[in-house]
């Protein structure tokens, strides 16, 4: 059953959104240049996410008397600056990498769909690194139950639904006099992953984080259909794919 486990907790990490990023381009006609436009632009973000937590660490939570602490400020944030830096860099990357006529509802789709891919990714790579290098040591490691590997399959694919609408808001804010949007994006990151946080440390249950990560893609979803039905974008999807269509006949 553990095995199983394995097998599914790294299907919904690394498999699932690449099937995704298919879907899309065989659907809507969405490039895989977009895809590893999210990539690159998640791993800008954490770049400069972490420089920002070691220079604090400098100088502010050095100075913390307990290290329990230290350690709930440096994970509350690392929750808040999580928003700040990946919506942010999320909103340059549409600047940066794609001419303003280009943004529609699949490129946000496929360029949210890249940047939950790599996040996903370096979760699994890190987890099996340390393992692994704990085993090479001789240190004993705890075992994993099949729960726990599911339960994590189960947050990363509610991962994949945030960032999904992530980038679909922040695509929003991309249009002219719409840069609220990119606000509405950053609290809204945030507040999931304080509340993540929050969670962990009153229950102590990693299943009742879980709990509230599906909550949040849930709201994620239906925030998704809202906005895509009062902004129009569904035209988006209904013009790329006929263009697809046309394309691969």
């Amino acid at each position: 059953m553990n095995s199983i486990s394995w097998i599914l907790y790294l299907a919904s990490s690394c498999v699932f959104p690449l099937l995704v990023g298919f879907f899309y381009k065989h659907r809507f006609g969405a490039r895989w240049r977009t895809f590893v436009c999210g990539i690159v632009v998640y791993a800008a973000a954490v770049a400069s996410q972490i420089l920002f937590i070691l220079v604090l660490r400098l100088f502010i939570v050095s100075d913390f008397a307990s290290v329990t602490g230290r350690l709930r400020f440096e994970k509350i944030l690392n929750a808040i600056s999580s928003g700040v830096f990946e919506e942010v860099a999320r909103y340059i990357g549409f600047g940066w990498f794609f001419a303003p006529e280009q943004l529609n509802l699949p490129l946000a789709l496929m360029y949210g769909t890249g940047h939950s891919w790599l996040e996903s990714f370096l979760l699994a790579a890190g987890f099996l690194e340390r393992r692994i290098s704990r085993e090479q040591k001789g240190i004993a490691v705890l075992a994993i139950s099949s729960s726990g590997l599911l339960l994590s399959a189960v947050a990363r694919l509610c991962s994949l639904a945030a960032h999904t609408f992530l980038s679909v808001v922040v695509e929003q804010a991309r249009k002219p006099n719409q840069k609220i949007w990119l606000l509405y994006a950053i609290c809204y990151h945030s507040l999931a992953d304080v509340t993540c946080v929050l969670v962990l440390w009153i229950t102590g249950k990693f299943a009742w984080v879980v709990l509230i990560q599906v909550a949040w893609a849930s709201a994620s979803v239906y925030l998704l259909f809202k906005i895509c039905s009062r902004a129009g974008l569904w035209r988006d999807l209904k013009r790329e794919e006929t263009v697809a269509v046309r394309e691969m006949s």
